[in-house]
Formats: structure tokens, sequence, C-alpha cells
């Protein structure tokens, strides 16, 4: 844009040819405002099975105006609309799926979800070890729901996420991918109170230390000490009190 900075940018095709840029007809958008004398990058989204042939396409700058919002015709104080002739051509006969992620990792599962390539119902996935060469196409796990939930991981696993779109008769589509996930580390074995570790009366640090970890332990939901507040998981120990009624602990926590 030019030395008037507080710039946001739009931009439609007229896919049915009628001289009007509806709000469907919108591809894209910047999502900050662009100062002076600087560009702007993202994503456009063209529409999934576009009529073939040659187009309208506006891009409008405005100044002060959310890129999202910006009228394709409306008059504004600042700005500049430019209008482009473009050709949509015959697309790949199955297009790949895009936007993947990987979300509500547990020890043994995870979430995996995309936006499809196109119409299709039907995806190959893939979860292989991080850093293996990238899986043959063709030879995944067949889903028909997104987002697909993944079992029977390793846990504290890194794994790389690949997927295709299965489109029947036009056959698969290239992969997507990868993308880096880590399953979670399981929780300690003393993590409930019903598993504590005992600790024996006398033993002090130096002589036979007891060693222990709350990574990924849970919160048990116990009340918190009146000497300080207490947020996260929590791990449990025992102790028999002798009959002389005197315990004395020593900790060194890291």
């Amino acid at each position: 844009v030019g030395t008037f900075g507080g710039q946001n940018v739009s931009m439609w095709i007229d896919y049915n040819d009628n001289g009007v840029f509806e709000s469907n007809e919108r591809i894209g958008s910047s999502t900050t405002a662009i100062n002076a004398n600087g560009t702007a990058t993202f994503s456009i989204s063209l529409a999934c099975n576009p009529p073939l042939g040659t187009h309208r396409m506006r891009v409008r700058d405005v100044w002060n105006q959310t890129g999202n919002t910006i009228d394709p015709c409306l008059n504004y104080g600042y700005g500049e609309a430019e209008d482009y002739d473009i050709t949509i051509t015959t697309p790949v006969a199955c297009p790949q799926p895009s936007n993947v992620f990987v979300s509500n990792l547990t020890t043994t599962t995870a979430t995996l979800g995309w936006t499809a390539g196109c119409t299709e119902t039907s995806w190959m996935i893939y979860a292989v070890p991080a850093g293996s060469p990238a899986p043959t196409p063709g030879s995944g796990t067949v889903v028909n729901v997104n987002p697909y939930v993944i079992m029977g991981l390793t846990p504290n696993t890194e794994y790389d996420f690949y997927i295709a779109a299965d489109c029947s008769s036009n056959g698969t589509s290239l992969l997507t991918g990868p993308v880096l996930f880590r399953t979670l580390v399981p929780p300690p074995a003393n993590d409930d109170c019903a598993a504590a570790v005992q600790l024996t009366v006398g033993e002090t640090i130096a002589s036979n230390p007891v060693t222990g970890t709350n990574v990924s332990a849970t919160n048990s939901n116990g009340p918190a000490p009146g000497c300080a507040s207490f947020l996260g998981g929590d791990v449990w120990y025992s102790v028999v009190v002798p009959v002389s009624g005197n315990v004395t602990l020593e900790t060194n926590s890291v």
C-alpha cells in the first residue's frame, strides 16, 4: 500500500458472471491492518467446483475498515479498487485436504481434523513414527468422519500425521503433511490416593532417597492447605506414624 497506514484488503470472484460480487463470492481478506508502504499476505479460499472460464476478480483496499467487512461496491473515503480477468481451468481430479490439525491429545489417542479438498466424504489417514519416510498413497486407514479420533498410540511418542482424500472413481489425492504431534506422558503410578507410595519413617534423602514426579499428574481436588494455594496435578505418599508420634519428612524438590 502507499504512504498512508491502516489499510485493509478484500477479494472477490464473480463466479456466476452476473456483474455482482455476492457475499459467498468473497475469496479472502487481510487479517490485520497494513502499515504505510507495507504489504500483506493472506490465504484465499476458492470455490470447490468453480465454473470454468474467465471471470472478473475484484481486489479492494480500504482505509480503517476490517478486511472481511469491506463491501465490494460501497463508497469509502479512502481506498482503491482494481478489477482483473481470472481464468479458471480444470482442477485436479482429486484435490488434497488442507488446514490439517491435531488436538485433544492423550497418552494413546489424538483428534485429527482437516478441511476437505472438495466434496469427498472419505479420506485415508496415516500416523507414522516421526521422521519416517512419507507413506505410500493408498495404504492408509480409510475414515468417513472429520474430525477423527485415532486410538492405540504409544504414550510419550512423536508421530507424523498425513492425510489424502479418497475420491472414489477419481482416485486419491496427493498427501497432505506431515503434521508433527506427541502423545502425552502417562501419569505417575501414585497419581491417586489409593496408590500412594509408602514412606519409611527415619529414612533421609541421603541414605534412601525417594524420587517421584508430578508430570502429567491429575488434580485430585483435595482441600488446599491453609498456608498456600494449589493448582495442578498432585501425587500421593503415605506414612505410618510411630508410637512416639514424631514424624520428620525431609524434602528436596527440583
